[in-house]
């Protein structure tokens, strides 16, 4: 592939993929555990220009002791989108579609421009796209570790264009990039670790020796160590000197690093495979049967394509360096769970997932160049059902999550047409019977959940609302003389003593 064709020809195909994978279920999806309360913030904001929602959302924040300074990029974030989209949830899918797209053609472009191997650049940006372990970040916005991985790409592509042209106004972009995609989402900071590599592979390029392309990168990883040292002496100060903030403590257990790092590789090799089964199975249940035939042909166009499009081809970079920079990733994206105080643990069934994003890359990474490694033929045939499979996973993952949007709103609008009954004035609801969860997502397992859907779905200000559990409701609201208790699915909505 030659002229402009060659990046805009691989940048279409990229944006094809995201949209057939992710955008054909588009229509159906909504809002997500804490999507209601931090939307909540935009939809009662007395000034309804973008500065006043982003001041409601801050002050909603100091309300509840959590200040977003450690996350403040989230002050432009979730305001910004409800502005722009309000309620219409079509249009939080089309966000996504295209940050996602943007992380996946910078990372084609850096890895690209890095390495002067545009199959495998292709190829680990094509497996980023549609790489299942981390489903609850295709439609749950508050996961926002969507839009920093594609502020993070960013910098990574903004990084090669400096080596390339030596322009300190790219070096500048790439660690404003990487700073402020750090600062909506710290889980990807450690992507910083693949610009001296990305150095290396360049200076190979170039026609420096091993010798010299490593020290070249040695000196560059000055600047994202700069960059890194700043976030982390900036995180550190707002936890000690600001507002109440999101707990970011960090302990050193080696039993429980372990246990962590363990998982995490889990949740990119043999979960996945868990996951492609148990996806596999249900989906040949639930979905379609015109599905399945369009997974087939997604897979063989794509592989087909990539064929043609880039045949083998030699390039500087050697399969060591490949690996241990997916290595590296792969130990420093995980990093930060294996020495958390708030000992987090990867998972591959349930929004935990999120954590995963960065760690997906290492692992596509070292995917894309085992297949690269394939005779042609046999590539292209892996390649499809590889794509294929991981099309339908993610059709069923997308199906999962409509219908726990449509089991929300089946209890939401029972509840409606009897709170629309109700005279003015504070009442509290008390949600007794409705799912907690269908198969892997939540649906109201949490009342902080409940509560700013009651408002948001009812357009009442003046309602809370709690869900029960065990015949107890997990919020009183003893200052609220109207009190209320509707059942679900029965449709029962009595007055409370």
């Amino acid at each position: 592939m030659k002229g402009r064709w060659a990046l805009w020809g691989p940048a279409l195909v990229l944006a094809l993929l995201n949209l057939v994978s992710f955008g054909l279920d588009a229509g159906g999806m909504g809002f997500y555990l804490d999507d209601w309360s931090l939307a909540e913030p935009g939809w009662r904001a007395a000034d309804q220009s973008l500065w006043g929602m982003m001041k409601e959302f801050y002050n909603a924040g100091l309300a509840f002791n959590t200040s977003w300074l450690l996350r403040p990029m989230d002050i432009v974030y979730h305001p910004g989108l409800y502005w722009l989209a309000g309620l219409s949830f079509w249009k939080y899918q089309l966000a996504y579609r295209v940050m996602e797209t943007a992380s996946s053609v910078f990372l084609f472009l850096a890895f690209l421009k890095a390495t002067g191997r545009p199959g495998l650049a292709f190829l680990t940006a094509a497996l980023f796209t549609v790489f299942p372990n981390h489903g609850a970040t295709r439609h749950w916005f508050t996961a926002a570790v969507t839009p920093a991985m594609a502020l993070a790409s960013a910098g990574l592509w903004c990084w090669v264009c400096w080596l390339d042209k030596g322009r300190a106004a790219f070096l500048a972009a790439s660690l404003i990039l990487l700073a402020a995609g750090s600062l909506t989402y710290e889980a990807v900071l450690p992507a910083a670790v693949l610009m001296p590599f990305l150095s290396y592979w360049h200076g190979l390029r170039q026609g420096l020796s091993s010798e010299g392309a490593r020290a070249k990168a040695v000196r560059d990883s000055l600047w994202p160590g700069l960059c890194v040292a700043a976030l982390a002496a900036y995180h550190v100060g707002i936890q000690h000197l600001g507002p109440a903030t999101i707990s970011r403590k960090m302990s050193f257990d080696p039993g429980f690093s372990l246990k962590a790092l363990g998982r995490g590789f889990e949740c990119n090799t043999t979960a996945v495979l868990h996951l492609c089964w148990v996806f596999t199975l249900s989906g040949l249940k639930e979905l379609e049967w015109w599905r399945w035939p369009l997974a087939a042909l997604v897979g063989a166009l794509l592989a087909r394509w990539m064929s043609r499009a880039y045949p083998d081809e030699p390039g500087p970079v050697g399969s060591r360096s490949w690996l241990v920079a997916s290595g590296v990733l792969f130990v420093g994206a995980y990093a930060p769970y294996a020495l958390s105080a708030d000992r987090y643990i990867p998972h591959i069934f349930d929004p935990q997932n999120r954590l995963n994003v960065p760690p997906s890359l290492a692992a596509v990474m070292a995917l894309g160049f085992g297949l690269t490694a394939l005779p042609g033929r046999a590539r292209t045939w892996v390649l499809a059902g590889l794509v294929a499979v991981f099309t339908v996973v993610n059709w069923e993952n997308a199906r999962q999550w409509k219908e726990a949007y449509r089991l929300q709103v089946s209890v939401l609008t029972g509840l409606k047409r009897n709170v629309d009954a109700l005279p003015p004035g504070p009442a509290a609801i008390f949600l007794e019977g409705a799912p907690a969860e269908y198969k892997t997502v939540p649906v109201f397992n949490e009342t902080f959940t409940f509560d700013s859907a009651l408002r948001l779905f009812t357009g009442r200000r003046d309602l809370k609302g709690s869900i029960m559990v065990g015949g107890r409701a997990e919020r009183s609201y003893p200052e609220i003389k109207a009190r209320y208790r509707y059942r679900h699915p029965e449709g029962v909505f009595t007055a409370e003593p």
